[in-house]
């Protein structure tokens, strides 16, 4: 307990120094591309940007440009990463070489990855009840941890899940992701292969440079800065959920009863649409049977399938599978289980890259249908 305890402070601080916001953003390279190509006078009208960490490189610092069109507050850092071309030829001073720097890990999607304990698996027992139903199995029962300890073992597990969930959505609810107006002269931080560095006036970008550079800079400091408005949400990518809630958790001999369920997710959403989670499960609850100090409890690890083509405003909508294994106490009942489940998905995006989601479904396993409902933050 006390080293799990331990764990969960050390993650929390990595991630709280990790997760301090800086004054730069991002923009994709596809805008910068776009930047360049519009006419001087109207690439400061709507510039998409991104802000990054304190982790992130530094370019050198630049006299302030004259005030053109709005109030100044803060600095903002374009990210082009992975484009490779051809550098086109210095202009005057800003063909230097520009200090290195370590670049700000990528929030959203994923967060950090939560250490889990999955309770050890003994072979079946002569004395240990089997549980009903066909799709259990005798071989991987938690028999030989007590319900009680496997509950609390959940708890700190849950609860450094979630510090850890808490900790990224602070920062991502912060962080300011969607479109900035900047004056024509501000000055640009562009970075090449090999760290090669130059700084130009947003109204002289040329296409050329816009090809060259694997990454740009605009501070806030420097020139004219001011918001327009946040991007819509965007699960493409990493995502990372915690989910809080209640089901029916049941036991051999006794129908089953509401207790606490718990879901951890780490996955991967090729399109904003779809994405793939490993999802690890935790249910508990009061047993009845001849041992009512030891607590019911079943673990599930699945592979679960998210699908939200729906959209109405803020309000997304879809639905989830899962396909995976569950063992369970022997206060349960023992044994392990297929697991098949299914339901519904409703999402309200909070930022870009955060959203509530809650779910409600149906799991078969042992034999058993029950029902679960949960409340959870999702992270991309």
């Amino acid at each position: 307990m006390h080293s799990s305890l331990s764990l969960t402070a050390f993650v929390g601080v990595l991630l709280f120094a990790s997760g301090c916001l800086s004054s730069n953003h991002s923009i994709p390279k596809q805008d910068l591309m776009r930047l360049a190509h519009e006419a001087p006078s109207e690439r400061g009208e709507r510039v998409r940007v991104v802000q990054t960490f304190v982790t992130s490189e530094q370019p050198p610092k630049a006299p302030r440009a004259e005030s053109t069109c709005c109030d100044a507050s803060g600095t903002v850092h374009i990210d082009i990463g992975g484009v490779h071309g051809h550098g086109p030829g210095a202009r005057g001073a800003r063909g230097t070489r520009g200090p290195r720097g370590t670049r700000g890990p990528r929030s959203g999607g994923g967060g950090s990855r939560p250490g889990h304990s999955s309770p050890p698996k003994h072979g079946g027992s002569s004395h240990a009840p089997k549980s009903k139903g066909g799709g259990s199995k005798g071989g991987g029962s938690l028999s030989g941890i007590d319900g009680d300890a496997a509950a609390v073992l959940a708890v700190v597990v849950v609860a450094s899940a979630a510090a850890i969930a808490v900790v990224a959505a602070s920062s991502e609810g912060a962080r300011y992701d969607g479109w900035a107006k900047i004056g024509g002269n501000h000055p640009v931080h562009l970075y090449g292969q090999g760290n090669d560095y130059r700084q130009v006036a947003l109204e002289d970008l040329t296409v050329e440079e816009a090809e060259w550079a694997t990454r740009a800079y605009v501070r806030k400091s420097e020139g004219d800065w001011q918001a327009l408005g946040r991007a819509p949400l965007n699960r493409q990518g990493w995502a990372y959920s915690v989910f809080l809630g209640a089901g029916l958790v049941g036991e051999m001999g006794a129908s089953a009863t509401p207790g606490p369920i718990s879901h951890i997710q780490l996955g991967y959403f090729p399109i904003h649409e779809f994405g793939l989670h490993a999802d690890i499960g935790f249910g508990w609850g009061e047993s009845k049977q001849a041992m009512p100090t030891s607590a019911r409890f079943e673990a599930r690890a699945a592979l679960e399938a998210q699908l939200l083509p729906f959209q109405s405003r803020r309000i997304h909508a879809g639905g989830f599978a899962q396909i995976g294994t569950g063992v369970r106490t022997l206060s349960a009942g023992g044994g392990s289980s297929e697991l098949y489940s299914g339901g519904v998905l409703m999402q309200l995006d909070i930022t870009t890259r955060l959203a509530m989601t809650g779910r409600a479904g149906v799991t078969h396993a042992y034999g058993e249908s029950a029902t679960e409902m949960s409340l959870g933050i999702s992270i991309y």
